[in-house]
């Protein structure tokens, strides 16, 4: 009667009853250092492949459990083979992650556009830096505009052709308050105007503006500058 395919080979319970046992007495009981009656290593090799029939390594099976260099050899054999199974279900894996991955990849709809990326809104960054300066006119000499003398002469201050951040320093006398100034040519137009307020500052008042005179031309001009609703105070400026 033929056997069922299940029954002839070796199966895993009787295989790890035979490890058992081997391993318990083998290395130490069963030296056979002549090898007798040994089964060569090609039928040493098959059996741990699981390549002989249940009739074949019957025997066998008998003779490795009582020989240590037939158990050594044999389970040697066997961890190659165990070795190479697993190595084989890590390229299946690999080869069945690949090919989800390509056919995704086919029937992901295409022409859809990626994310943009987020985009983080900066202030504008200035064209340039306003550097601090200082306007004295503490001691400088003054004409109303509604005298005819026109504007005092003299040495007139200087300031570079730049934009700045200046701070009038205004005559001894002078109120706080918000006042007007006004950059004017010598035609007599008003090139430049800025606001600001005056603070006391160490016994002087002090008058922050903004002034941007980058792009005029050098020359003298009239620096006018009043407190709100009052008359306009003339000064000469010189620009380099």
């Amino acid at each position: 009667m033929e056997m069922n395919e299940p029954d002839r080979f070796l199966s895993r319970r009787q295989e790890k009853d035979l490890l058992k046992a081997a391993n318990a007495v083998a290395r130490t009981e069963f030296a056979n250092p002549r090898r007798e009656g040994c089964p060569d290593s090609e039928t040493l090799n098959r059996l741990a492949r699981r390549r002989l029939s249940l009739e074949e390594s019957g025997d066998l099976t008998d003779h490795i459990a009582t020989c240590s260099p037939c158990f050594i050899e044999y389970s040697r054999y066997r961890a190659v083979y165990k070795r190479g199974i697993r190595a084989a279900y890590v390229l299946a894996s690999a080869a069945a992650v690949l090919l989800v991955a390509v056919v995704i990849s086919r029937n992901f709809p295409r022409g859809i556009p990626a994310t943009p990326p987020t985009t983080v809104a900066r202030a504008p960054v200035p064209t340039g830096q306003a550097i601090p300066r200082v306007l004295d006119l503490r001691m400088r000499g003054v004409s109303r505009s509604d005298t005819p003398n026109g504007p005092a002469e003299g040495n007139p201050p200087r300031l570079p052709r730049e934009q700045m951040l200046l701070s009038i320093l205004l005559p001894i006398g002078s109120e706080e308050g918000v006042y007007d100034v006004a950059l004017v040519s010598s035609s007599g137009q008003p090139i430049r105007t800025a606001t600001g307020t005056s603070k006391l500052q160490d016994f002087v008042q002090v008058l922050p503006v903004t002034f941007d005179l980058s792009g005029l031309s050098p020359g003298r001009y009239e620096l006018h500058i009043r407190r709100a609703q009052t008359p306009w105070n003339t000064y000469s400026l010189l620009l380099e």
